[in-house]
């Protein structure tokens, strides 16, 4: 699994990448994962270092932490997603993609982005194997074969492709049993750590800063890891296995991934070799690796379609947010699940989520209402509702008003309530749902069931002419203010509402752009 050179770029980097549901959560905050059989298993993260400061969105779309609200890769869509490193300072990120169903993680794996860098990749339905969906690079920012983990620091090596290379290569591949999940969902790029060296990128010869040394900077990422999450290698075994880690999640005493700024010290430094080269440019001086300025990362995603006669072409801004890392790092490896209330691991022992501190993330996202523009041929429109933090929510017990508690497993949906302004300043009112039926928490559904009992992360409210049943979109050009509510009238939505255009190109319906995502 882990041997050098042993197996394909594809696959080295592919079986790095978790899978099913994990990290889940009780009422009490414990941090939980499933076996493939069913069994619970505990996590045995120690003290974390919680965020102090709740979260925030950014109002510069760049930020430490970037959330792509929607993505598509099947009938012949992709999805190419980008982030900028805009800063003169080395940032390693890591990159998750989320299902659609219940935020179940498909794919994630660490980047490592050297100043002004950029990381372009895709999602897409596999060329070469039917009903396999794949994530692809030409990109230098990320390895195309590792060693493990196991084999200790002085061993530690790394191939990347060219930094300007033409060549595509696939990450991972999305496992059998989560194709269909896959198919849409949203992606989030964490800003992990960055290293501060005060220096200045002026020329492009300069040697700064791990400027286009993607190899150093990955060896001492490891070195950070030794450092601040010490024992973590013990998860990984000489046989190529990963048997401290369950579901993307450590079952090994070990530090919780939100980590204190300034862990990496000097006595760690000098106890590396001064023949091991691949961390020449840092000079071991893991200390400056510190949290991720708050202006650092900016990306979009691309969303195309172009084989069936009717070309699509979305392009949609990440949202940023602003204080993702709030003065910490958050380290996790290759393969380990990662999450937004990761920020909330409690110092603890062991460590649990701290529910209040989640609760208030979630404010930052909550949305009362959103504007629809519509004319009469723009049957093709929809709103994406995006909501990254609803499993957690649900999964600890949902006493924040968030969603109405029905019973033990079930709480009720939010409501889209819209008003139609025509041209002619005609007003019709109506009520939609836009959840469809409870939300079942998948910590207490039957695993083979959560897809149809647990409602999209990522829910696009289709064609609204059709769900109000009346003539307005059909006949009218003007805007729809809809009011999002749930079962209290004065509750709203913690959600990145996003409006897909479509308009009539030839005679044929198809959604060609999508605008920013709405918040507040």
């Amino acid at each position: 699994m882990y041997t050098k050179k042993m197996l394909s770029a594809s696959a080295a980097v592919a079986l790095l990448a978790t899978g099913v549901m994990a990290f889940e959560s009780d009422v009490n905050g414990r941090i939980l994962t499933e076996n493939t059989d069913g069994t619970e298993v505990n996590a045995t993260y120690m003290t974390g270092v919680p965020a102090v400061n709740d979260l925030n969105l950014s109002t510069s779309q760049r930020g430490d932490a970037l959330i792509y609200p929607f993505y598509r890769m099947t009938d012949g869509w992709e999805s190419e997603m980008v982030v900028r490193n805009t800063s003169p300072h080395a940032t390693i990120a890591k990159v998750v993609l989320y299902g659609s169903g219940a935020s179940e993680e498909l794919i994630d794996f660490n980047i490592y982005l050297s100043p002004y860098d950029v990381f372009r990749f895709t999602v897409k339905e596999s060329a070469t194997t039917a009903d396999t969906y794949v994530v692809t690079t030409t990109d230098g920012s990320i390895p195309t074969g590792v060693t493990g983990p196991e084999k200790g620091t002085a061993n530690d090596d790394a191939d990347f492709n060219a930094h300007n290379s033409d060549e595509e290569f696939e990450i991972a591949t999305f496992r059998t049993e989560k194709a269909i999940a896959g198919k849409k969902g949203y992606a989030i790029i964490y800003g992990m750590t960055q290293y501060n060296d005060n220096d200045t990128l002026e020329t492009a010869e300069d040697d700064l800063n791990y400027h286009k040394e993607h190899k150093a900077l990955w060896a001492d990422y490891r070195r950070l890891l030794d450092d601040c999450r010490p024992g973590w290698r013990g998860a990984y075994t000489s046989n190529g296995s990963v048997a401290g880690m369950i579901e993307g999640m450590m079952t090994i005493d070990v530090q919780a991934p939100n980590v204190a700024e300034g862990c990496g010290s000097e006595d760690q430094n000098g106890a590396i070799s001064d023949t091991d080269s691949n961390s020449t440019l840092a000079d071991y001086n893991l200390s400056r690796f510190g949290d991720v300025a708050d202006d650092t990362l900016i990306g979009t995603v691309r969303v195309s379609q172009g084989t069936d006669g009717a070309p699509r072409d979305l392009l949609l801004p990440a949202t940023a947010l602003q204080n993702f890392t709030d003065g910490n790092m958050l380290l996790w490896t290759a393969g380990e699940y990662a999450a937004i209330q990761d920020r909330r691991i409690s110092a603890d022992n062991p460590a649990i989520y701290d529910e209040a501190g989640i609760v208030a993330d979630a404010a930052t996202f909550l949305t009362s209402a959103a504007y629809y523009t519509y004319d009469s041929d723009s049957i093709a429109n929809k709103m994406v509702v995006t909501q990254p933090l609803k499993r957690i929510l649900v999964q600890l017990g949902n006493d924040n008003g968030y969603w109405t508690k029905v019973d033990d497993t079930q709480w009720g949906g939010f409501f889209g309530r819209y008003s139609l302004f025509d041209e002619d300043e005609s007003v019709d009112s109506e009520t939609i749902t836009i959840t469809k039926g409870n939300i079942t928490s998948p910590f207490n559904s039957d695993p083979a069931a959560a897809q149809t009992t647990h409602n999209d992360e990522v829910a696009e409210l289709i064609d609204l002419e059709d769900a109000a049943e009346n003539e307005y979109f059909k006949t009218t050009d003007g805007f729809a203010y809809v009011n999002f509510t749930g079962e209290d009238d004065n509750s709203t939505i913690p959600a990145i509402v996003t409006q897909m255009v479509g308009t009539k190109v030839n005679g044929v319906s198809q959604t060609n752009w999508i605008y920013a995502p709405t918040i507040k």
